[in-house]
């Protein structure tokens, strides 16, 4: 990579390097997803898929299925 390509001059690089993280709050739970959310709504695990009927939430469409058929199938909980 030439000089002119490069974001940053070798003096900030070494700057960069040296640089730590700490962070600003505690999270309890060592692993990922040992932590409960504060955000509420449905779990993406689900049931089975049927038919969209007209009427039917659109936030539960499958669209990957929808793009990958041309199908819309809704998600049931």
């Amino acid at each position: 990579m030439s000089d002119k390509d490069r974001i940053f001059d070798p003096a900030t690089l070494r700057k960069f390097e040296t640089l730590t993280l700490q962070a600003t709050q505690v999270r309890s739970g060592v692993m990922k997803g040992e932590r409960r959310s504060v955000k509420r709504g449905t779990s993406i695990e689900f049931a089975d898929y049927r038919n969209y009927v007209k009427g039917d939430d659109l936030r539960r469409i499958d669209w990957n299925i929808y793009a990958r058929f041309g199908t819309p199938l809704h998600q049931n909980s």
